[in-house]
């Protein structure tokens, strides 16, 4: 097939960027005749590598003219806006694209977020949206434990996904499409139910050229490890992992824990000094990939109970290394991580801050007292981890896609 992906983010780095990239590459490697429509900020990324062209991939940047181009500062309240009017522009720039390439299916990838329209939609060809995220989401009960300040974000995050289910080109965008990727249960109740027979699960995450090792060390003759990689922020749930630890020490004070990732640990940092661990916590700050990777391979869990999380590729990571998972039964870690290759976390309704900390503890406890537990579950992560592998998540992908373009009513549109 002639594709075409709009893809704002597209690159070989990131993990936004990631999931277009490695989508188009996947789509060219199976056969298909792949045309990437990409952010202009994304040129530099691409111009370091030929992958794409080796493999046919046709990459075409496109920035806003004029006095938009002003509104574009990367990780900013205004690039969403940015974006917005990007969408709006795209849909007269590709205009001449799809006709002279004789575009047979148009795929909107990224940004991944339910929120905001894509305008695509309204041409002939089928249309697939997604994977889509953003509708994640956790008890009130754990949301009123947090500082004003984050619980201000977290209010109005909730808002903005309420206001944006009744936006009408959000309606006319599911309307339109043959497709609607979920990439968890979270964003699917944010759809009219109305479309729910086109919407289809899938994480949209996966890994490249990361090994899956065959075996892993016994750690039990030492110490039992944690370890949390990760940007150190409240919607992570660092603080719930830095509490569950802390209750952890005070039955089993032979436990660590390292918390490694980029960005400012301050808050985290204080919440230990609170529950008094901070100085028993290993902080490792920014590491290399190497330094991560020998990480997970001397570690004994990884616990990452990110409250709002609609990927978790380092959950996947983990499991590639034979680490089993520690999450919350939510968003994306809730659905890489299964029974035989982790523990997750009910989050039932009105379950309080105190009481996940209690649970996290409890958990640890047991896999500690369980060390054949562990290894089955290393063992299972592994295989667990294979199903995460581009190849796999592009093949899976495009087989429901296929089942629906293939239905007899998106013959014509």
């Amino acid at each position: 097939m002639n594709i075409l992906l709009s893809a704002y983010h597209c690159a070989p780095i990131g993990s936004e960027s990631s999931v277009g990239w490695n989508y188009a590459i996947e789509l060219a490697k199976l056969g298909h005749k792949v045309t990437v429509i990409t952010s202009h900020s994304r040129e530099p990324f691409v111009q370091k590598t030929s992958e794409h062209t080796d493999l046919g991939v046709d990459i075409i940047f496109y920035g806003l003219p004029g006095f938009l181009k002003h509104l574009y500062k990367p990780a900013s309240m205004s690039e969403h806006i940015y974006y917005f009017f990007w969408q709006i522009g795209l849909f007269f720039f590709a205009k001449n694209i799809v006709k002279e390439k004789n575009i047979e299916v148009i795929h909107h990838i990224t940004l991944g977020v339910f929120r905001i329209p894509s305008f695509l939609c309204l041409y002939h060809q089928p249309f697939i949206f997604g994977p889509v995220g953003g509708g994640e989401n956790y008890p009130f009960s754990v949301k009123k434990s947090l500082p004003t300040r984050f619980l201000r974000v977290e209010l109005l995050r909730d808002a903005v996904n309420f206001i944006s289910s009744l936006n009408p080109l959000l309606q006319m965008t599911y309307a339109k499409s043959t497709v609607i990727l979920c990439r968890t249960k979270d964003t699917l109740r944010y759809i009219p139910k109305r479309y729910h027979w086109k919407c289809k699960n899938e994480m949209g995450i996966g890994f490249d050229n990361q090994p899956v090792i065959d075996e892993v060390e016994d750690h039990q003759k030492g110490n039992f490890r944690l370890l949390y990689a990760g940007r150190p922020l409240y919607w992570k749930g660092i603080h719930l992992l830095i509490r569950g630890f802390a209750v952890l020490q005070q039955r089993r004070p032979d436990v660590s824990l390292t918390i490694v990732g980029r960005g400012d640990s301050g808050w985290a940092e204080e919440v230990a000094k609170k529950y008094e661990v901070h100085d028993v916590i290993h902080w490792g700050g920014s590491v290399s990939l190497e330094e991560l990777h020998a990480l997970y391979q001397s570690s004994d869990l990884f616990v990452f109970p990110s409250l709002r999380e609609a990927g978790g590729m380092v959950a996947v990571e983990s499991l590639c290394f034979g680490l089993p998972v520690l999450c919350l039964d939510i968003g994306g870690p809730g659905e890489i991580v299964d029974n035989n290759c982790g523990i997750k976390i009910k989050m039932t309704e009105g379950i309080t801050e105190d009481r996940l900390a209690e649970e996290i503890a409890d958990a640890i406890e047991s896999l500690i007292n369980n060390p054949q537990t562990q290894q089955a579950m290393s063992k299972q992560g592994r295989q667990r981890a294979l199903s995460f592998s581009w190849k796999n998540i592009v093949s899976r992908t495009y087989s429901i896609v296929n089942s629906y373009l293939h239905k007899d009513e998106f013959c014509t549109k």
